[in-house]
């Protein structure tokens, strides 16, 4: 019995490190693919499951990267990636796409989508380092 428990806790155990690893190398990915490589990531309690096991299966951590252009932070929801760069200074809608959007993050559904609204928010960052550079060094 006391064998059974263990090796149950145990499997628990394994998926969830794979998960984590899993999401970390996804996230990872996504980043470096749009031009974002993360410098350093730290792994975040999931913000949309609760901590219940009935949602262990699911509950993936989510992720917080510092890029070259400021804290990323990426998890997955039920359906979609949620993206948030609220701790930059970017602020843009980066997609047109009918999804969940702000000036500061944006819901993608699916990998590839995060890596194009990813593209984006670094082609919007460079407009704007672009624009700083222009008023502080006038011709």
């Amino acid at each position: 019995m006391m064998t059974q428990q263990w090796e149950r806790e145990n499997d628990m155990h394994s998926r969830r490190e794979k998960m984590r690893d899993d999401s970390k190398a996804e996230v990872g990915s996504m980043l470096t693919l749009a031009g974002l490589k993360p410098q350093r990531m730290w792994e975040l309690a999931n913000r949309y499951w609760p901590l219940a096991p009935n949602y262990d299966e699911v509950r993936h951590p989510w992720w917080l990267a510092q890029t070259s252009i400021g804290l990323i932070e990426i998890g997955r929801r039920k359906r979609v990636l949620s993206i948030s760069w609220e701790a930059t200074d970017v602020r843009a809608v980066v997609t047109e796409d009918d999804v969940t959007k702000e000036n500061y993050m944006v819901h993608a559904w699916s990998s590839g989508k995060a890596v194009e609204y990813l593209t984006r928010l670094r082609e919007e960052a460079e407009k704007c380092t672009t624009k700083a550079e222009t008023r502080s060094n006038p011709t």
